[in-house]
């Protein structure tokens, strides 16, 4: 090597930073921070080096940390971090304003304090945390002083809160319950963890008790459930939100899943408010959704009877299960026989339930009806003849209504002075030809409907006029005929094809029958039209 080499490679030398002296870095005792607040650690830096400066102070903090700020003792400042300014990494620079004279760096023996402001994240680990490294420099010299054999230590502090109410939909008196659970990020144990919790929206919850327990002690790592019990009370939609709270920490807030409370509404009507022994009445039951959402599987109760009259098992309902928007109503309609004694009473009473029973209708009960005088024919006037393919007839004509004794006037011989009566009976034509007789039928395999009405106690020539009234209460179609004498008038209602299938009239139909103009029918019937 030239004696030119040899400067240069002395000189290069010269310009490299030595490694000498050593420098200290502490916290004071219980130096903790908070998980995502901005929390301030108190650094004390003691220059331990016999001969050497210290003009520049670099911290480095753990993976996740942010640097938020710090504050410099007199004659030092802040430098920006790495990434460009303070905040944005994972470090902080401190040194002193003059780097060309270095009048205020800490001599030997000399410490100064240092504040950094971070915002620690949150961590499942359960140790404390610690910087991840410390570098100080004599600046003015380009000499890199010993780092420190330990780095100081801090607490981490934080609690996790999680909200769940339920069930998500409910009744008005059902149960609602509210948990929230709260997981201790700290790293040291929390004693009597508390929580507050709010609830707001259209509907609401009352009579709310809890938490239970009252308090929670969790050690690092840990969690633990504080538990409410309250009563759905009115309708709507009801949100909880809530905090964990403890002497040193505060969770996010954080909010439950909304919980709504539904209402359902339910009446009860039957008619016609009298009839005779015998006769068909018409049970309808309206359902309304009083709740803030729609609900599915409204479903009415089995029908209970109230009265001294007896009624046959009830017919229906029709429709079945379906679902309602909010502020909709739907009707379910029966049919049922009326049997007793005049002056007996009938009535019927039930609810409404929807969700798979979850929310429940307050039980309703209908108008109540009476007896009047008369009684069913033992016997109807004509026998109807089926045309079932390979023969046959039909099983179980029904009788569905009348409002006269026949056995009076088979006393009497027909004696005109008896008022006149009449029977109705339903028969289904099926679109295989075959005939049902009965007062419920599936609308799917009907083509048409058969009334036949049998009169009694009459004579010489006469008008029958039927009114068929569909299952709201409607008037759908009027038929007229003339017959002469006791003798059974047919009549045909087209089921398949016609508006009843089209507009799904689906339901419990009445049939009124009048005779030579009459105010009053002289007979009614209900029949059943399921889809």
């Amino acid at each position: 090597m030239t004696g030119l080499g040899l400067f240069m490679a002395l000189a290069s030398l010269l310009l490299l930073p030595a490694w000498a002296s050593a420098f200290t870095v502490s916290l004071p005792p219980g130096s903790a921070v908070k998980i995502d607040s901005p929390s301030r650690l108190t650094f004390s830096v003691a220059n331990t080096s016999a001969n050497e400066g210290l003009s520049r102070l670099v911290l480095r903090f753990p993976s996740g940390y942010r640097v938020t700020g710090g504050s410099a003792p007199p004659g030092w400042t802040v430098e920006p971090g790495p990434a460009g300014s303070t905040g944005e990494g994972g470090e902080i620079t401190f040194r002193t304003t003059d780097e060309v004279k270095c009048v205020d760096a800490m001599g030997p023996g000399a410490s100064r304090i240092f504040d950094v402001e971070v915002i620690a994240p949150a961590s499942r680990s359960v140790t404390p945390d610690n910087l991840a490294g410390a570098q100080g420099e004599q600046s003015c010299r380009g000499v890199i002083l010993d780092a420190p054999a330990t780095l100081p230590s801090w607490d981490r502090l934080g609690i996790e809160a999680a909200l769940a109410a339920g069930p998500p939909m409910v009744g008005i008196g059902a149960d609602v319950g509210v948990t929230m659970t709260v997981t201790n990020l700290s790293t040291v144990e929390l004693t009597n963890v508390a929580a507050l919790l709010s609830s707001t929206g259209t509907g609401s919850v009352s009579q709310l008790a809890g938490p239970a327990p009252g308090s929670l002690t969790l050690a690092p790592g840990a969690a633990g459930s504080l538990t409410w019990a309250g009563r759905a009370a009115s309708p709507g939609t009801v949100s909880f939100s809530g905090q964990a709270v403890s002497q040193s920490v505060t969770s996010a807030a954080v909010q439950a899943a909304p919980v709504f409370v539904g209402d359902l509404e339910a009446s009860l009507t039957v008619t016609p408010e009298q009839v005779a022994s015998g006769q068909s009445v018409e049970v309808r039951m309206t359902v309304t959704n009083r709740g803030p959402v729609a609900v599915a599987n409204v479903t009415p109760s089995p029908l209970s009877f109230e009265g001294t009259a007896t009624a046959s098992a009830a017919a229906g309902p029709s429709p079945g299960t379906l679902t309602l928007e909010p502020g909709a109503s739907t009707v379910f309609t029966w049919a049922a026989t009326i049997s007793g004694g005049p002056g007996e009473t009938y009535a019927f009473s039930g609810w409404a339930s929807a969700e798979g029973g979850g929310i429940v209708s307050a039980s309703a009960t209908s108008n109540s009806g009476a007896l009047v005088q008369g009684q069913v024919a033992s016997e109807p006037a004509a026998v109807v003849e089926a045309s079932v393919a390979g023969g046959g007839g039909v099983a179980g004509a029904a009788v569905a209504s009348t409002t006269a004794s026949a056995a009076s006037a088979a006393a009497s011989g027909g004696s005109s002075s008896l008022p006149a009566s009449a029977s109705v009976q339903f028969v289904a034509v099926n679109h295989n030809g075959s005939q049902t007789a009965g007062m419920q039928f599936a609308s799917a395999l009907v083509r048409n409907l058969r009334i036949l009405v049998a009169w009694q106690n009459v004579s010489g020539g006469h008008a029958q006029r039927l009114d068929f009234f569909s299952p709201d209460g409607s008037l759908y179609q009027r038929v007229s005929a003339q017959f002469s004498g006791a003798s059974s008038v047919e009549t045909q209602l087209l089921v398949g094809g016609t508006w009843i299938t089209e507009y799904s009239l689906f339901g419990a139909w009445r049939v009124e029958v009048y005779l030579d103009g009459a105010g009053m029918p002289t007979a009614s019937g209900v029949f059943v039209l399921d889809p």
